[in-house]
């Protein structure tokens, strides 16, 4: 192998897809890359473009230029631009031309993943649709009834859920205690409607004096009159 300009845009391309799949903003996005070579100026560039719907969002990229070759040694400058945010790097390389440079290839990645997340809220998503929200299923009463707490249960039916009170008791005996309970309510019922009834005086009895009564009192009258005239001489 041998390491030219165009050697190089190769590798810190890998480093910077690598960079791209393990990233929280671009691991689930489409990014595109475009090569530039010009043999003739031993040029080449990379240009990263991210997908957001029908849009291409430049992200910016790396040039390398070859600048001498001699003695096994080569000489390479790279300029950095970084896009939307317009932030350009530039520096100078000494290399041995026949081995490889993995920890330059990562150190040049790093410098255009560490300007894509100075402004990473420029590669959001603006196009492209939202998520769709997960549709939960409708409750049912239990459901419902379950995610309510003992004072709001007890503030909607008036029973606190695990008391004791004859309106929350649960029958042990198949439903006997539901038995028992209404005809309690019957007779508490038929006790408040005796005591709530309005009095009705009872039918009056008048008593009709004897005929034999009557005859005695007109017998006592007759005598007196009676006796009364005979006082007054009449």
């Amino acid at each position: 192998m041998r390491v030219t300009a165009f050697h190089m845009a190769n590798k810190v391309e890998e480093a910077a897809r690598s960079y791209f799949l393990n990233s929280f903003v671009f691991s689930s996005r489409k990014i595109d890359v475009e090569r530039t070579s010009d043999f003739r100026n031993n040029i080449a560039s990379i240009q990263f473009y991210l997908r957001d719907g029908d849009e291409r969002v430049p992200m910016g990229g790396i040039e390398f230029i070859t600048i001498a070759e001699q003695s096994g040694k080569i000489a390479i400058q790279w300029k950095s631009s970084v896009l939307p945010a317009n932030v350009s790097q530039q520096a100078f390389l000494i290399l041995s031309s026949n081995q490889e440079h993995y920890d330059q290839y990562s150190k040049l990645a790093e410098v255009l993943k560490k300007d894509w997340e100075k402004d990473v809220n420029s590669y959001l998503p603006k196009n492209e649709e939202a998520p769709q929200q997960v549709q939960e299923a409708p409750k049912t009463v239990e459901d419902e009834y379950a995610s309510l707490s003992p004072e709001e249960i007890e503030a909607i039916t008036g029973v606190r859920p695990g008391s004791d009170t004859p309106e929350s008791a649960v029958s042990k005996e198949g439903g006997q205690e539901d038995s028992v309970d209404e005809e309690e309510i019957r007779r508490m019922m038929g006790m408040r409607d005796q005591a709530d009834a309005p009095s009705v005086p009872g039918p009056v009895v008048r008593e009709t004096p004897s005929v034999a009564k009557k005859d005695d009192s007109v017998s006592d009258e007759m005598s007196a009159e009676e006796i009364w005239r005979q006082i007054n001489g009449g």
